[in-house]
């Protein structure tokens, strides 16, 4: 507990940290038995905070550390204490991998799961992050360009960028320069490091105009590496090619797929190649397959060997649409088929599993409740699942195991390297009837 009873905002408090928090946030307890948030601070450590409220939570800024855990590394980031994108740069490696975990065993364990074999976490590294989305805004005859800071609006401007490839940091600079001379003074940029090369979306609340259209157009001789420049309004789905010097492209198993301005990617190889050696592991010698929430078939198309029927199941209209031209280029040896459905609306039901000898699930971070649902009536002998989201993860995972399945192991996935961000993949054995 703290040294002191809870002051008034803004007085200076001791407290001792107990533990992590799920947003990787040191949480103390008061003398009064609330608890107390302190960013950048770890357990078993003695620190000096100032309390500030915020939307209702009590949080405190750190001050001092008085006594360091084990665990406390120097964060080799300028940007570290500001910037709301890595926030656990002060917790050494084996540690914060640990805390991954936990953050998956916590999950299921809420839904009532305990002793789940969890291999150990595949960590991306530094330097590896293919996508990146900054935020931007011109101040004066400049551009401010990078994340924001944790909990607040304000753009922290980046000199660097440790998480993402060279490729992308060497953009920082020429981005602003070209930003700084549109019509509109903020919104946002994507940008995406493909096998070809940068692709670049630029995002403003306002239509485009003629004049900045120009612009762009005339600016990407002027990027370094860049092979394409897109527009896409904010409240907006699709984005707009203004100026294309080559389509950047990606390899998924056997075919090349075009990347769709802004499309969806796993944000490092290193994490995708995790799942796909986790899926090949656990789903050999299956013969049909189904990949659900399947996009341009960046998991199911990796399996080594194809299976002999491969369907890929998408609801975005796009990604199908890209999928299906590219499997025009022909695959041996193996049926491949695209499919648009949308399986929130309309799942597939177990009368149309029953021929299927696995499933792959990679749904959005909401997960596939309805889907799991219709799983859990079919006679599919696995199930392997990707997730972004522990939380609703074990929710469905809950929903395969009440219908008969094992829960039989999962691989943590850390792509967010230093954030609080976990996902993973896992397999479903089902249960002799």
């Amino acid at each position: 507990m703290s040294k002191a009873a809870k002051g008034a905002r803004g007085e200076a408090l001791e407290v001792r940290i107990e533990a992590l928090g799920g947003r990787g946030d040191g949480i103390a307890r008061l003398d009064d038995g609330s608890r107390l948030f302190v960013a950048g601070a770890l357990p078993g450590e003695r620190v000096l905070v100032r309390p500030e409220r915020h939307k209702g939570e009590q949080r405190a800024r750190l001050t001092a550390v008085l006594a360091a855990a084990p665990e406390r590394v120097e964060p080799p980031c300028p940007h570290f204490g500001h910037c709301g994108g890595c926030r656990l740069q002060h917790l050494a490696l084996p540690a914060y991998a640990e805390f991954l975990e936990q953050r998956i065993r916590a999950a299921l364990a809420a839904r009532g799961f305990q002793d789940v074999p969890i291999e150990p976490v595949e960590l991306s590294p530094p330097a590896s992050r293919r996508r990146l989305r900054l935020a931007w805004r011109r101040v004066g005859k400049s551009v401010v360009l990078g994340l924001r800071e944790a909990r607040s609006p304000r753009i922290v401007d980046l000199s660097t960028c440790l998480i993402a490839r060279p490729a992308l940091v060497a953009l920082l600079s020429p981005l602003r320069t070209l930003l700084a001379a549109l019509g509109t003074a903020e919104g946002e940029i994507a940008l995406e490091d493909s096998e070809t090369r940068v692709d670049v979306v630029v995002i403003t609340q306002k239509p485009l105009a003629t004049p900045d259209r120009i612009r762009l157009a005339a600016a990407l001789p002027e990027l370094p590496g860049v092979c394409r420049i897109s527009w896409r309004s904010a409240a907006g789905r699709e984005s707009e090619p203004v100026a294309t010097a080559a389509v950047p492209f990606t390899q998924h198993g056997p075919i090349r797929i075009e990347l769709a301005p802004g499309g969806f990617r796993q944000a490092t190889d290193a994490g995708l190649a995790a799942m796909r050696r986790f899926l090949n592991r656990h789903l050999a010698g299956a013969r049909h397959v189904l990949d659900l929430y399947g996009g341009t078939g960046a998991l199911g198309l990796a399996l080594d060997p194809l299976p002999a029927r491969l369907e890929v199941v998408e609801g975005d209209q796009a990604a199908t649409a890209t999928l299906a031209r590219a499997l025009g280029q022909g695959i041996r040896g193996s049926r491949v088929t695209v499919r648009h459905r949308d399986l929130e609306r309309d799942p597939l039901q177990p009368a149309e599993l029953r021929a299927v000898d696995a499933v792959i699930l990679d749904p959005p971070r909401a997960g596939a409740r309805p889907q799991c649902l219709a799983l859990a009536g079919s006679r599919v002998g696995r199930i392997g699942y990707v997730s972004c989201d522990s939380g609703s993860f074990a929710r469905d995972a809950r929903i395969l195991v009440e219908g008969g399945y094992q829960l039989a192991g999962v691989q943590p996935i850390g792509q967010f390297l230093w954030s609080d961000e976990v996902e993973l993949a896992a397999i479903f054995h089902r249960e002799p009837a």
